[in-house]
């Protein structure tokens, strides 16, 4: 293998990184529907032990860690968003148009 085919191969696994977390986060949102807070401690915790669990020599825990508290984040931030979302159309409903 040369150069060239060692970043080819970097590169596809880039896109297929990418494309799992697109993936996550979907699948954050769509947790969202199942419940009424986007804060759960325990669950968190429970990733981080999870990930934590499968290190390897190359990956050191606090990267790892690291990496993880930063997609937790931004999960938590699209569920957020969604809440909000989802109680602006709440109110709406709730408002009558006179007629």
């Amino acid at each position: 293998m040369n150069l060239k085919e060692v970043r080819n191969k970097i590169d596809s696994l880039d896109i297929q990184i990418t494309d799992l977390l697109h993936k996550r986060m979907e699948y954050a949102l769509m947790a969202m529907e199942y419940k009424n807070s986007v804060c759960d401690p325990a669950r968190e915790e429970a990733i981080h032990r999870n990930v934590l669990s499968r290190t390897s020599t190359l990956l050191d825990a606090n990267f790892i860690k690291e990496l993880y508290g930063l997609i937790i984040e931004k999960s938590k931030q699209l569920q957020e968003s969604k809440l909000q979302d989802r109680k602006q159309e709440k109110s709406r409903k709730n408002i009558e148009v006179p007629e």
